[in-house]
């Protein structure tokens, strides 16, 4: 994605760092990386990095479930991603994949394989939480399950 999309900013989980160069990778692309445990501390990172991104004018990146998912698997997605949709007032462009077809975020170990990524009609700014949080949750969701289905297919 940082190859592809100018002026991209990120969120990332602080778990990241357990891969070797990544820590150094998230520094250089200026991520907004946050404790996986939430918190006071986390949103104070995430507020500081929403104003930095609003100020540099940067798209920005998020896995609103917190980490890369399995196939199949599904969590909450987490509250941070509204805020950030809320306090940049901007469109949220959703982004379905079937890379946890290719990459099992637990190993190194990756499997040869065509990964997707499509981004997604945008969600207009200024919806109210609830209503944002299920909107892009149906979008992404709907979508990545079709992606993986096609892929396990190939």
């Amino acid at each position: 994605m940082l190859a592809t999309i100018q002026h991209l900013g990120f969120v990332a989980g602080d778990h990241l760092y357990k891969f070797p160069l990544v820590g150094p990778i998230l520094k250089k692309a200026g991520a907004i990386v946050l404790s996986n445990q939430g918190g006071e501390r986390a949103q104070e990172v995430l507020n500081g990095g929403i104003a930095r991104l609003r100020n540099e004018g940067r798209h920005v990146l998020i896995y609103p479930e917190g980490n890369l998912s399995a196939p199949g698997e599904k969590h909450r997605y987490r509250s941070g991603v509204f805020h950030l949709y809320d306090r940049l007032e901007r469109p949220c462009v959703p982004v379905a994949t079937n890379l946890g077809l290719a990459w099992d975020r637990q190993s190194y170990a990756k499997t040869p394989g065509t990964v997707t990524v499509e981004f997604l009609e945008p969600i207009a700014p200024g919806r109210d939480k609830e209503d944002f949080m299920s909107e892009l949750e149906r979008r992404i969701e709907t979508r990545t399950d079709a992606l993986v289905a096609q892929g396990l297919i190939r």
